[in-house]
Protein backbone atom coordinates (compact mmCIF):
# COMPACT_ATOMS: atom_id res chain seq x y z
CA UNK A 1 0.00 0.00 0.00
CA UNK A 2 2.89 2.25 1.11
CA UNK A 3 5.31 1.02 -1.70
CA UNK A 4 2.23 2.06 -4.24
CA UNK A 5 1.14 5.30 -2.80
CA UNK A 6 5.13 6.42 -2.97
CA UNK A 7 5.19 5.30 -6.41
CA UNK A 8 2.27 7.13 -7.50
CA UNK A 9 3.33 9.97 -5.82
CA UNK A 10 6.90 9.90 -7.58
CA UNK A 11 5.23 9.64 -11.26
CA UNK A 12 2.95 12.42 -10.60
CA UNK A 13 5.73 14.69 -9.17
CA UNK A 14 8.47 13.03 -11.04
CA UNK A 15 9.57 16.37 -12.76
CA UNK A 16 9.53 18.67 -9.56
CA UNK A 17 10.91 16.04 -7.47
CA UNK A 18 13.86 15.43 -9.91
CA UNK A 19 14.31 19.54 -10.15
CA UNK A 20 14.77 19.30 -6.42
CA UNK A 21 17.30 17.42 -6.59
CA UNK A 22 18.98 19.18 -9.83
CA UNK A 23 18.64 22.68 -7.11
CA UNK A 24 20.40 20.51 -3.67
CA UNK A 25 23.35 19.67 -6.24
CA UNK A 26 23.55 23.18 -7.70
CA UNK A 27 23.84 24.88 -4.29
CA UNK A 28 26.33 22.09 -3.07
CA UNK A 29 28.74 23.22 -5.88
CA UNK A 30 27.86 27.00 -5.36
CA UNK A 31 28.43 26.97 -1.66
CA UNK A 32 31.01 24.52 -1.18
CA UNK A 33 33.81 26.32 0.61
CA UNK A 34 32.56 29.45 -1.03
CA UNK A 35 34.79 31.82 1.53
CA UNK A 36 38.10 30.16 0.20
CA UNK A 37 36.89 29.42 -3.22
CA UNK A 38 35.09 33.07 -4.10
CA UNK A 39 37.74 35.91 -6.12
CA UNK A 40 38.45 38.66 -4.21
CA UNK A 41 40.59 40.69 -5.38
CA UNK A 42 41.07 44.75 -6.54
CA UNK A 43 37.09 45.02 -8.20
CA UNK A 44 35.46 42.88 -5.25
CA UNK A 45 37.90 45.26 -2.76
CA UNK A 46 36.87 48.96 -3.99
CA UNK A 47 33.08 47.50 -4.57
CA UNK A 48 33.21 46.18 -0.77
CA UNK A 49 34.70 49.61 0.18
CA UNK A 50 31.86 51.62 -1.83
CA UNK A 51 29.08 49.42 -0.45
CA UNK A 52 30.37 49.83 3.14
CA UNK A 53 30.58 53.58 2.74
CA UNK A 54 26.94 53.54 2.04
CA UNK A 55 25.81 51.94 4.79
CA UNK A 56 28.31 53.55 7.23
CA UNK A 57 28.17 56.62 6.42
CA UNK A 58 24.60 57.37 4.65
CA UNK A 59 26.68 58.02 1.04
CA UNK A 60 23.46 57.23 -1.62
CA UNK A 61 25.92 57.47 -4.50
CA UNK A 62 24.81 57.70 -7.71
CA UNK A 63 28.70 56.44 -9.27
CA UNK A 64 28.73 52.84 -9.78
CA UNK A 65 32.04 50.24 -10.36
CA UNK A 66 34.50 52.51 -12.72
CA UNK A 67 37.32 50.98 -14.18
CA UNK A 68 40.49 52.77 -15.68
CA UNK A 69 42.70 50.63 -17.41
CA UNK A 70 46.03 52.61 -18.72
CA UNK A 71 43.53 54.85 -21.58
CA UNK A 72 40.92 52.54 -21.80
CA UNK A 73 37.77 53.42 -19.30
CA UNK A 74 34.72 51.47 -18.27
CA UNK A 75 32.07 52.17 -16.41
CA UNK A 76 28.76 49.90 -14.80
CA UNK A 77 26.00 51.47 -13.25
CA UNK A 78 25.07 51.56 -8.85
CA UNK A 79 22.42 49.07 -9.07
CA UNK A 80 25.23 46.49 -8.05
CA UNK A 81 26.10 48.18 -5.05
CA UNK A 82 22.30 48.34 -3.92
CA UNK A 83 21.62 44.94 -4.87
CA UNK A 84 24.49 43.90 -2.25
CA UNK A 85 24.32 46.07 0.33
CA UNK A 86 21.77 44.22 2.60
CA UNK A 87 23.79 40.95 2.12
CA UNK A 88 26.98 42.98 3.34
CA UNK A 89 24.86 44.55 5.92
CA UNK A 90 23.47 40.82 7.58
CA UNK A 91 27.09 39.70 7.28
CA UNK A 92 28.65 41.99 9.40
CA UNK A 93 30.67 43.22 6.52
CA UNK A 94 31.99 40.15 5.71
CA UNK A 95 32.06 40.16 1.60
CA UNK A 96 30.97 36.27 2.06
CA UNK A 97 27.60 37.61 2.84
CA UNK A 98 26.83 39.26 -0.69
CA UNK A 99 28.99 36.28 -2.41
CA UNK A 100 26.36 33.24 -1.02
CA UNK A 101 23.53 35.97 -2.19
CA UNK A 102 24.90 36.14 -5.63
CA UNK A 103 25.32 32.25 -5.11
CA UNK A 104 22.02 31.43 -4.06
CA UNK A 105 20.62 34.20 -7.27
CA UNK A 106 22.72 31.17 -9.11
CA UNK A 107 20.68 28.03 -7.43
CA UNK A 108 17.39 29.99 -8.13
CA UNK A 109 18.64 30.74 -12.19
CA UNK A 110 18.58 26.75 -12.25
CA UNK A 111 15.01 27.06 -11.45
CA UNK A 112 14.33 29.66 -13.85
CA UNK A 113 16.09 27.84 -16.49
CA UNK A 114 13.48 25.12 -16.10
CA UNK A 115 10.43 27.33 -15.59
CA UNK A 116 11.08 29.56 -18.45
CA UNK A 117 12.18 26.43 -20.68
CA UNK A 118 8.81 24.98 -19.74
CA UNK A 119 6.94 27.71 -20.91
CA UNK A 120 8.02 26.72 -24.29
CA UNK A 121 8.46 23.18 -24.71
CA UNK A 122 8.58 19.93 -23.11
CA UNK A 123 9.53 19.49 -19.17
CA UNK A 124 11.95 16.76 -20.48
CA UNK A 125 14.33 19.63 -22.11
CA UNK A 126 13.57 21.82 -19.20
CA UNK A 127 15.28 19.36 -16.87
CA UNK A 128 17.74 18.31 -19.45
CA UNK A 129 19.02 21.89 -19.61
CA UNK A 130 18.56 22.73 -15.85
CA UNK A 131 21.10 20.01 -14.88
CA UNK A 132 23.67 20.78 -17.38
CA UNK A 133 23.37 24.53 -16.56
CA UNK A 134 23.71 23.22 -12.81
CA UNK A 135 27.03 21.37 -13.49
CA UNK A 136 28.75 23.42 -15.69
CA UNK A 137 32.21 24.48 -14.53
CA UNK A 138 32.07 27.50 -16.30
CA UNK A 139 28.82 28.55 -14.79
CA UNK A 140 29.69 27.71 -11.24
CA UNK A 141 32.70 30.17 -11.53
CA UNK A 142 30.73 33.10 -12.21
CA UNK A 143 28.16 32.84 -9.53
CA UNK A 144 30.37 32.63 -6.82
CA UNK A 145 31.46 35.94 -5.87
CA UNK A 146 29.81 39.03 -5.83
CA UNK A 147 31.12 40.78 -8.77
CA UNK A 148 27.83 43.00 -11.29
CA UNK A 149 28.28 40.39 -14.14
CA UNK A 150 27.91 37.64 -11.75
CA UNK A 151 23.82 38.31 -11.27
CA UNK A 152 22.96 38.82 -15.05
CA UNK A 153 21.78 35.49 -15.66
CA UNK A 154 19.13 35.86 -13.14
CA UNK A 155 17.88 38.92 -14.11
CA UNK A 156 17.78 37.69 -18.09
CA UNK A 157 15.81 34.88 -16.87
CA UNK A 158 13.70 37.18 -15.71
CA UNK A 159 13.64 39.42 -18.07
CA UNK A 160 12.32 36.47 -20.72
CA UNK A 161 9.99 34.92 -18.58
CA UNK A 162 8.78 38.50 -18.73
CA UNK A 163 8.71 38.54 -22.85
CA UNK A 164 7.49 35.14 -22.65
CA UNK A 165 4.53 36.40 -20.64
CA UNK A 166 4.05 39.26 -23.40
CA UNK A 167 3.97 36.84 -25.90
CA UNK A 168 1.19 34.58 -24.38
CA UNK A 169 -0.60 37.86 -23.59
CA UNK A 170 0.59 41.42 -24.89
CA UNK A 171 -0.16 43.24 -21.68
CA UNK A 172 1.43 46.33 -20.03
CA UNK A 173 2.54 44.70 -17.50
CA UNK A 174 4.79 42.83 -19.13
CA UNK A 175 5.77 45.18 -21.33
CA UNK A 176 6.91 47.24 -18.20
CA UNK A 177 8.47 44.63 -16.34
CA UNK A 178 10.38 43.82 -19.19
CA UNK A 179 11.62 47.47 -19.82
CA UNK A 180 12.73 47.71 -15.85
CA UNK A 181 15.09 44.69 -16.17
CA UNK A 182 16.69 45.14 -19.02
CA UNK A 183 17.38 48.56 -17.82
CA UNK A 184 18.73 46.93 -14.45
CA UNK A 185 20.78 44.55 -16.97
CA UNK A 186 22.33 47.50 -18.63
CA UNK A 187 23.17 48.89 -15.06
CA UNK A 188 25.36 45.84 -14.39
CA UNK A 189 27.01 45.51 -17.85
CA UNK A 190 25.89 47.51 -21.52
CA UNK A 191 26.66 44.30 -23.42
CA UNK A 192 22.92 43.48 -22.02
CA UNK A 193 22.35 45.68 -24.78
CA UNK A 194 22.29 43.02 -27.37
CA UNK A 195 18.84 41.49 -25.21
CA UNK A 196 17.15 44.30 -27.07
CA UNK A 197 16.74 42.08 -30.40
CA UNK A 198 14.50 39.59 -28.55
CA UNK A 199 11.94 42.67 -27.69
CA UNK A 200 12.27 43.74 -31.20
CA UNK A 201 11.09 40.62 -32.34
CA UNK A 202 8.15 40.23 -29.88
CA UNK A 203 6.91 43.79 -31.33
CA UNK A 204 7.00 43.56 -34.60
CA UNK A 205 5.21 39.95 -34.39
CA UNK A 206 2.57 41.00 -32.15
CA UNK A 207 2.70 44.80 -33.88
CA UNK A 208 2.81 46.08 -30.19
CA UNK A 209 1.39 49.28 -29.52
CA UNK A 210 2.20 53.15 -28.89
CA UNK A 211 1.92 52.28 -25.13
CA UNK A 212 3.71 49.37 -24.73
CA UNK A 213 6.55 50.65 -26.43
CA UNK A 214 6.11 53.85 -24.30
CA UNK A 215 5.92 51.42 -21.12
CA UNK A 216 8.96 49.56 -22.24
CA UNK A 217 11.39 52.13 -23.13
CA UNK A 218 10.27 54.93 -20.06
CA UNK A 219 10.94 51.50 -17.55
CA UNK A 220 14.57 50.95 -18.99
CA UNK A 221 15.42 54.73 -18.71
CA UNK A 222 13.44 54.67 -15.05
CA UNK A 223 15.96 51.82 -14.38
CA UNK A 224 19.13 54.05 -15.81
CA UNK A 225 18.12 57.57 -13.84
CA UNK A 226 21.63 57.31 -11.95
CA UNK A 227 23.52 57.59 -15.14
CA UNK A 228 21.25 60.34 -16.13
CA UNK A 229 21.35 62.40 -13.13
CA UNK A 230 24.91 61.76 -12.28
CA UNK A 231 25.46 63.20 -15.54
CA UNK A 232 23.55 66.40 -15.39
CA UNK A 233 25.29 67.12 -12.02
CA UNK A 234 28.80 66.13 -13.08
CA UNK A 235 29.74 67.55 -16.64
CA UNK A 236 28.12 64.59 -18.77
CA UNK A 237 30.93 62.11 -17.42
CA UNK A 238 29.24 58.70 -18.65
CA UNK A 239 28.42 60.57 -22.04
CA UNK A 240 31.70 61.55 -22.65
CA UNK A 241 33.26 58.44 -22.26
CA UNK A 242 31.03 56.77 -24.39
CA UNK A 243 31.39 59.60 -27.27
CA UNK A 244 34.75 58.76 -26.62
CA UNK A 245 34.44 54.90 -27.41
CA UNK A 246 32.27 54.78 -30.03
CA UNK A 247 33.62 58.34 -32.44
CA UNK A 248 36.81 58.65 -30.85
CA UNK A 249 39.03 61.86 -30.68
CA UNK A 250 41.58 60.41 -28.47
CA UNK A 251 42.74 56.72 -27.85
CA UNK A 252 39.95 55.64 -25.66
CA UNK A 253 38.13 54.85 -28.81
CA UNK A 254 37.12 51.27 -28.71
CA UNK A 255 34.35 50.84 -31.26
CA UNK A 256 36.76 49.76 -34.44
CA UNK A 257 36.34 48.00 -37.54
CA UNK A 258 38.49 44.91 -38.55
CA UNK A 259 37.47 42.75 -41.36
CA UNK A 260 39.24 39.86 -40.45
CA UNK A 261 37.91 39.87 -36.96
CA UNK A 262 34.65 40.47 -38.04
CA UNK A 263 34.99 36.94 -39.99
CA UNK A 264 36.20 35.20 -37.27
CA UNK A 265 35.26 35.98 -34.20
CA UNK A 266 31.65 34.68 -34.80
CA UNK A 267 32.57 31.03 -34.77
CA UNK A 268 35.64 31.59 -32.29
CA UNK A 269 33.89 32.67 -29.50
CA UNK A 270 30.79 30.36 -29.96
CA UNK A 271 33.39 27.63 -29.89
CA UNK A 272 35.53 28.71 -26.95
CA UNK A 273 32.40 29.58 -24.95
CA UNK A 274 30.76 25.93 -25.83
CA UNK A 275 34.16 24.30 -24.80
CA UNK A 276 34.09 25.91 -21.40
CA UNK A 277 30.67 25.61 -21.12
CA UNK A 278 30.92 21.81 -21.39
CA UNK A 279 34.67 21.49 -20.47
CA UNK A 280 36.09 20.25 -23.74
CA UNK A 281 38.91 20.76 -26.21
CA UNK A 282 37.61 23.58 -28.93
CA UNK A 283 38.27 21.51 -31.78
CA UNK A 284 35.92 18.73 -30.20
CA UNK A 285 33.60 21.60 -29.67
CA UNK A 286 33.38 22.35 -33.41
CA UNK A 287 30.38 20.18 -34.98
CA UNK A 288 27.99 21.46 -31.80
CA UNK A 289 29.20 25.08 -32.92
CA UNK A 290 28.54 24.91 -36.47
CA UNK A 291 25.08 22.94 -35.70
CA UNK A 292 24.28 25.85 -33.21
CA UNK A 293 25.36 28.37 -36.31
CA UNK A 294 23.11 26.58 -38.90
CA UNK A 295 20.11 26.13 -36.02
CA UNK A 296 20.30 29.89 -35.80
CA UNK A 297 20.69 30.73 -39.59
CA UNK A 298 17.30 28.54 -40.01
CA UNK A 299 15.64 30.62 -36.96
CA UNK A 300 16.31 33.61 -38.19
CA UNK A 301 15.16 32.88 -41.83
CA UNK A 302 12.13 31.33 -40.47
CA UNK A 303 11.09 34.22 -38.66
CA UNK A 304 11.40 36.98 -41.17
CA UNK A 305 9.18 34.63 -43.24
CA UNK A 306 6.87 33.51 -40.95
CA UNK A 307 7.36 35.87 -37.53
CA UNK A 308 6.67 32.64 -35.91
CA UNK A 309 8.39 33.30 -32.98
CA UNK A 310 10.15 30.52 -30.37
CA UNK A 311 12.30 30.86 -26.60
CA UNK A 312 15.00 29.20 -29.39
CA UNK A 313 14.60 31.75 -32.15
CA UNK A 314 15.27 34.72 -29.40
CA UNK A 315 18.07 33.26 -27.60
CA UNK A 316 19.58 33.12 -31.28
CA UNK A 317 18.62 36.82 -31.59
CA UNK A 318 20.47 37.89 -28.30
CA UNK A 319 23.36 35.98 -29.37
CA UNK A 320 23.51 37.42 -32.57
CA UNK A 321 23.30 40.92 -31.16
CA UNK A 322 26.45 40.16 -28.76
CA UNK A 323 28.66 38.95 -31.63
CA UNK A 324 28.40 41.67 -33.42
CA UNK A 325 28.77 43.93 -30.72
CA UNK A 326 32.04 42.05 -29.84
CA UNK A 327 32.68 42.01 -33.64
CA UNK A 328 33.02 45.31 -33.72
CA UNK A 329 35.19 46.23 -30.05
CA UNK A 330 38.45 43.67 -30.91
CA UNK A 331 39.77 44.67 -27.64
CA UNK A 332 36.81 43.76 -25.58
CA UNK A 333 36.17 39.88 -25.47
CA UNK A 334 36.64 38.18 -22.02
CA UNK A 335 35.00 34.76 -20.92
CA UNK A 336 31.97 36.20 -19.29
CA UNK A 337 30.46 38.66 -21.94
CA UNK A 338 28.10 35.67 -22.66
CA UNK A 339 27.07 34.94 -19.39
CA UNK A 340 23.83 35.88 -19.60
CA UNK A 341 22.98 33.66 -22.56
CA UNK A 342 24.89 30.14 -21.49
CA UNK A 343 21.59 28.95 -20.88
CA UNK A 344 20.22 29.23 -24.24
CA UNK A 345 23.38 27.90 -25.61
CA UNK A 346 22.75 24.78 -23.46
CA UNK A 347 19.29 24.59 -24.29
CA UNK A 348 19.43 24.73 -27.95
CA UNK A 349 22.34 22.13 -27.86
CA UNK A 350 20.07 19.75 -26.20
CA UNK A 351 17.29 20.13 -28.00
CA UNK A 352 19.53 19.07 -30.66
CA UNK A 353 20.60 15.64 -28.95
CA UNK A 354 17.09 15.37 -27.81
CA UNK A 355 15.89 15.32 -31.79
CA UNK A 356 18.52 13.14 -32.51
CA UNK A 357 18.01 10.56 -29.57
CA UNK A 358 14.31 10.78 -30.72
CA UNK A 359 14.96 10.20 -34.26
CA UNK A 360 16.99 7.09 -33.96
CA UNK A 361 14.82 5.88 -30.64
CA UNK A 362 17.97 5.35 -28.35
CA UNK A 363 16.49 6.53 -25.45
CA UNK A 364 18.17 3.97 -23.26
CA UNK A 365 21.30 5.25 -24.49
CA UNK A 366 20.38 8.47 -24.55
CA UNK A 367 19.94 8.38 -20.79
CA UNK A 368 22.68 6.72 -20.02
CA UNK A 369 25.42 9.00 -21.69
CA UNK A 370 23.28 12.25 -20.13
CA UNK A 371 23.90 10.81 -16.85
CA UNK A 372 27.82 9.82 -17.35
CA UNK A 373 28.42 13.60 -19.13
CA UNK A 374 26.23 15.04 -15.87
CA UNK A 375 28.79 12.70 -14.22
CA UNK A 376 31.94 14.05 -15.67
CA UNK A 377 30.93 17.62 -15.47
CA UNK A 378 30.65 17.49 -11.94
CA UNK A 379 34.28 15.75 -11.50
CA UNK A 380 35.30 18.55 -13.33
CA UNK A 381 34.13 21.06 -11.07
CA UNK A 382 36.86 19.89 -8.59
CA UNK A 383 35.65 21.03 -5.34
CA UNK A 384 38.90 19.67 -3.48
CA UNK A 385 40.97 22.25 -5.72
CA UNK A 386 43.41 24.66 -3.78
CA UNK A 387 42.36 28.34 -3.75
CA UNK A 388 44.43 30.67 -6.15
CA UNK A 389 46.02 34.13 -5.24
CA UNK A 390 42.12 35.80 -6.98
CA UNK A 391 40.74 33.42 -3.90
CA UNK A 392 41.29 32.51 -0.47
CA UNK A 393 39.82 35.69 1.53
CA UNK A 394 40.06 34.45 4.80
CA UNK A 395 44.19 34.21 4.29
CA UNK A 396 43.54 38.16 2.98
CA UNK A 397 41.67 38.97 5.69
CA UNK A 398 44.37 37.39 8.76
CA UNK A 399 46.65 39.42 6.81
CA UNK A 400 45.39 42.83 6.97
CA UNK A 401 44.52 42.57 10.62
CA UNK A 402 47.95 42.39 11.36
CA UNK A 403 48.70 45.24 9.49
CA UNK A 404 45.46 46.81 11.59
CA UNK A 405 46.39 45.45 15.10
CA UNK A 406 49.60 47.39 15.08
CA UNK A 407 48.26 50.19 13.17
CA UNK A 408 45.69 50.88 15.97
CA UNK A 409 48.43 51.66 18.37
CA UNK A 410 50.00 53.69 15.87
CA UNK A 411 50.22 57.32 15.59
CA UNK A 412 51.60 58.02 12.76
CA UNK A 413 49.26 58.37 9.24
CA UNK A 414 49.95 55.12 7.68
CA UNK A 415 49.42 53.06 4.54
CA UNK A 416 49.15 49.75 3.04
CA UNK A 417 51.40 48.17 -0.23
CA UNK A 418 50.93 44.78 -1.61
CA UNK A 419 53.13 42.89 -3.68
CA UNK A 420 51.58 39.60 -3.81
CA UNK A 421 49.51 40.26 -6.45
CA UNK A 422 49.11 42.87 -9.35
CA UNK A 423 47.34 45.24 -7.37
CA UNK A 424 50.25 46.83 -5.32
CA UNK A 425 47.72 49.56 -4.23
CA UNK A 426 46.46 46.90 -2.20
CA UNK A 427 42.77 47.47 -2.44
CA UNK A 428 41.49 44.28 -1.16
CA UNK A 429 43.57 44.37 2.35
CA UNK A 430 42.35 48.11 2.36
CA UNK A 431 38.84 46.88 3.15
CA UNK A 432 39.78 44.13 5.51
CA UNK A 433 41.64 47.19 7.22
CA UNK A 434 38.83 49.57 7.43
CA UNK A 435 36.48 47.18 8.71
CA UNK A 436 38.87 46.36 11.70
CA UNK A 437 38.72 50.37 12.35
CA UNK A 438 42.39 51.60 11.06
CA UNK A 439 41.65 53.50 7.86
CA UNK A 440 44.47 54.15 5.95
CA UNK A 441 45.09 56.79 3.84
CA UNK A 442 44.55 57.45 -0.28
CA UNK A 443 46.15 55.60 -2.75
CA UNK A 444 47.51 58.88 -4.18
CA UNK A 445 49.11 59.64 -0.95
CA UNK A 446 52.00 57.31 -0.32
CA UNK A 447 54.49 60.42 -0.92
CA UNK A 448 53.07 61.79 2.98
CA UNK A 449 52.98 58.45 4.56
CA UNK A 450 55.00 57.83 7.33
CA UNK A 451 54.28 54.21 8.24
CA UNK A 452 54.24 51.28 5.28
CA UNK A 453 52.84 48.28 5.54
CA UNK A 454 53.76 45.32 3.27
CA UNK A 455 52.10 42.42 1.95
CA UNK A 456 54.50 40.78 0.36
CA UNK A 457 55.60 36.61 -0.38
CA UNK A 458 59.27 37.68 -0.31
CA UNK A 459 61.90 38.09 2.10
CA UNK A 460 62.87 42.12 3.05
CA UNK A 461 65.78 42.29 0.91
CA UNK A 462 63.89 40.83 -2.23
CA UNK A 463 60.69 42.94 -1.52
CA UNK A 464 63.20 45.48 -1.63
CA UNK A 465 64.28 45.44 -5.24
CA UNK A 466 60.44 45.38 -6.48
CA UNK A 467 59.96 48.03 -8.82
CA UNK A 468 56.53 48.86 -7.35
CA UNK A 469 56.29 53.24 -6.95
CA UNK A 470 53.97 52.81 -3.97
CA UNK A 471 57.30 51.44 -1.69
CA UNK A 472 59.78 53.29 -3.48
CA UNK A 473 60.70 55.82 -1.14
CA UNK A 474 60.63 52.92 1.26
CA UNK A 475 63.23 50.74 -0.30
CA UNK A 476 66.32 52.31 2.24
CA UNK A 477 64.33 52.03 5.49
CA UNK A 478 64.33 49.31 8.21
CA UNK A 479 61.82 46.62 7.25
CA UNK A 480 60.31 45.04 10.49
CA UNK A 481 58.81 41.65 9.91
CA UNK A 482 55.22 41.72 12.19
CA UNK A 483 54.16 38.11 11.05
CA UNK A 484 53.38 35.56 8.69
CA UNK A 485 50.43 33.64 7.31
CA UNK A 486 50.72 30.80 4.95
CA UNK A 487 54.11 32.00 3.60
CA UNK A 488 53.13 35.40 3.04
CA UNK A 489 54.22 37.93 5.08
CA UNK A 490 53.36 41.38 6.92
CA UNK A 491 56.11 43.96 7.11
CA UNK A 492 56.52 47.70 8.80
CA UNK A 493 58.41 50.44 7.52
CA UNK A 494 58.55 53.73 9.84
CA UNK A 495 60.12 56.70 7.75
CA UNK A 496 62.74 58.34 9.06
Amino acid sequence: MALSWMQAFFHKHKSWLILGVILVVAAFVRLYHIETKMRFIWDEGRDMLAIRKIITQRDLTLFGPYNEMGVEKDFFGVFHYYLMLPALWLADYNPVGPAIFTAMLGVISVALVYLLVSMWDKRQLALWTAAIYALSPLVIKHVIWPWNPNTMPFFTLLYFIFLSKFHQRPARLWSGLAGLTLGLLFQLHYFSIALLVPWLMLAWKKKSSVLNWALFIGAFLVANLNFILFDLTHEWFYFKILKDSFVGGSSQQLLQFSLPHLLTTPFIFTNDTFAKLLTLPAIFTWPVTLSFMVFGYKRIQHFLVSQRLTLGTMVVGSWLGLLVIISFFPTLVNDYYGNYLWFGLLMIMTKGFIKFKNSFRCHSIFLIVGVLFCTRLFTEIDLGRQPTWQENMPLVRQLAEVAAQDAQSETKTFNIASLADSDTRATRYRYFLEVAGAKPLGVDDYSRTEVLYVISPHSAVASQQNPAWEISTFIDQEWQLLDSVNGISVFKVVRN
